[in-house]
């Protein structure tokens, strides 16, 4: 009974100490939809995240004809706020990034979040177009050293065929990318990393909510009513 009491205090004082874990979520968020959504949605769910970070970047260096920090801080707001989550998480939108001066590097994002949540552990999710650049990022080295990454893909195929050079070959015979699981474990060789996949198949792009305004169609499948309506209101991506 004394053995029993004392272990079940023990086990509360290391829950008690736990570290949460708080993720962020970053991105042009050009505009944000449902598929971001569902995307942080389902990895609070599967990695049983305390918080969620939806963080619009401020001064992309990769990316051009970006549109005002305003507008897509607001229209992530908005779809964060009304979008219903089924997880327990914590969902917040910080303009940290937007509010940084100059062009905008993930590495030192982590370091702030990290003076924010000391003893914390970080996590990062990313879709899986950003892990396939990520080596080329400024410094992902310390991306890797300071957070655990989830990338959002679809598991490759078990089957492969290779050239003689090593490249992958599809069906009709071009070369492929490399297979996520393979490039999983090429960035954990490389860098001190824990990188988890997540499967995800949702086909939603910003790019074709863009193309479809501009071509007269409707994007009430694709993104929150409050989303929508700003974008109307402010006459975006026309």
């Amino acid at each position: 009974m004394i053995a029993s009491f004392f272990r079940k205090n023990k086990e509360k004082k290391e829950a008690a100490v736990a570290p949460r874990k708080i993720c962020l979520f970053g991105g042009t968020f050009d505009p944000i939809h449902l598929g971001h959504l569902r995307m942080a949605e389902k990895a609070c769910m599967i990695f049983s995240l305390d918080e969620m970070i939806f963080m619009p970047s401020g001064d992309p260096y990769l990316k051009t004809g970006v549109s005002p920090d305003e507008d897509r801080f607001e229209i992530t707001k908005r779809s964060v706020s009304e979008y219903i989550h089924d997880d327990k998480a914590l969902w917040s939108v910080s303009d940290m990034e937007i509010k940084r001066e100059g062009e905008t590097y993930t590495f030192e994002t982590i370091a702030e979040l990290k003076t924010i949540y000391p003893g914390e552990q970080l996590y990062f999710l990313v879709g899986e177009d950003s892990l396939r650049y990520m080596e080329h990022w400024k410094d992902p080295q310390l991306i890797f050293a300071d957070c655990i990454v989830i990338a959002a893909a679809r598991p490759s195929r078990k089957s492969q065929r290779f050239d003689d050079s090593g490249h992958e070959i599809t069906g009709s015979g071009e070369r492929n990318v490399e297979r996520i699981e393979d490039l999983q474990a090429r960035l954990m060789r490389m860098f001190p990393a824990e990188i988890h996949i997540m499967d995800f198949s949702d086909n939603i792009s910003s790019s074709d909510i863009r193309n479809a305004i501009r071509e007269g169609r409707g994007i009430s499948d694709y993104v929150t009513a409050s989303a929508e309506a700003y974008i109307k209101d402010r006459g975006m991506y026309q």
